[in-house]
């Protein structure tokens, strides 16, 4: 990720202080944490909150409420390029000095100069429009404008060499499987259910197991579990109660030569789907009052089954 420029004057404006403190930290993650080199990024809200909020219970909704009174104050345009719905902050180029700018994956809006210094192949430096100002040459466009869907060109792809339209195409494809990718994060996934089920969701995950969170990769398959089960609840400390003895029972557990079984292994989510701990063997289960083993010790530093 590049690094980005957050300028005092982003602080300054009397439109952005008048947002409350959620659309102020969102305005800044479009620049620091979804926007590429030339400002412009995909006008998806699932992969915004989730590139920005990855650790909040955040809805889609949530985000496109900013991302609509931004498009209406003139501060990013919301516009349509080659089937893909994309926005571009408009005055990108006043709030970003850097020396170098990749040149964008995506098409830009009708009028706009895209500014490109980059290394390529063999070391060479393509530069393109690097001493002009950049941005809407006649200034920006009414968004109602600019919005309608007709085939916008990109004044980037089509004056650069054929070898970068050909690397563009190549990194969009990335950028697609990338996205796909994201959409399977904890804040993707949890975009499924609303917020306040979400939030009940976490809160007994983490009261039931003390984990801070459910763990990424397993989320599409704890999620959809713990969500056709959650109606049944009343609170999150219900919920927890119901969880609790399934992951208990599994921490009791030992394998057939004595290691204990991790508490980052999510076996036991099976049976509580299955509604059922099965039975173990006596002499699997842990001792009251036994020393740990050096298995044991491992596993509870993050080794184990």
């Amino acid at each position: 990720m590049a690094k980005r420029m957050i300028a005092s004057e982003l602080f300054e404006d009397d439109f952005i202080g008048q947002l409350d403190f959620f659309g102020r930290y969102l305005w800044i993650g479009l620049f620091s944490a979804v926007a590429d080199d030339q400002g412009r990024f995909l006008d998806n809200a699932a992969i915004i909150r989730a590139r920005v909020f990855p650790f909040d219970a955040v809805t889609d909704a949530q985000v496109e409420a900013v991302l609509v009174q931004l498009a209406a104050a003139g501060k990013i345009i919301r516009y349509l390029a080659a089937g893909k719905r994309l926005v571009q902050i408009t005055h990108w180029w006043t709030y970003q000095q850097p020396s170098w700018a990749s040149p964008s994956r995506q098409p830009a809006p009708e009028g706009w100069v895209d500014r490109v210094k980059y290394h390529t192949k063999g070391n060479k430096i393509t530069v393109l429009n690097w001493e002009s100002e950049g941005g809407f040459a006649e200034g920006v466009p009414s968004p109602l404008a600019i919005q309608l869907p007709s085939p916008l060109p990109s004044a980037l792809c089509s004056e650069l060499p054929s070898p970068i339209e050909e690397k563009e195409k190549e990194e969009e494809k990335k950028e697609e499987v990338k996205q796909e990718q994201e959409q399977k994060t904890p804040a993707a996934a949890a975009a499924r259910i609303g917020y306040q089920t979400d939030a009940m969701i976490l809160r007994a995950w983490t009261m039931a197991t003390d984990m801070p969170a459910i763990p990424p990769g397993d989320l599409p398959k704890i999620l959809p579990v713990l969500e056709s089960v959650s109606g049944r609840y009343t609170s999150a400390e219900d919920f927890a109660a119901a969880l609790k003895p399934y992951y208990q029972a599994w921490l009791s557990r030992r394998t057939a030569d004595g290691r204990a079984y991790s508490r980052t292994n999510l076996g036991w989510i099976d049976w509580f789907a299955a509604g059922e701990i099965p039975p173990v063997r006596r002499d699997n289960l842990k001792k009251p009052g036994s020393q740990p083993s050096a298995a044991e010790l491992a596993a509870a530093l993050g080794g184990g089954v």
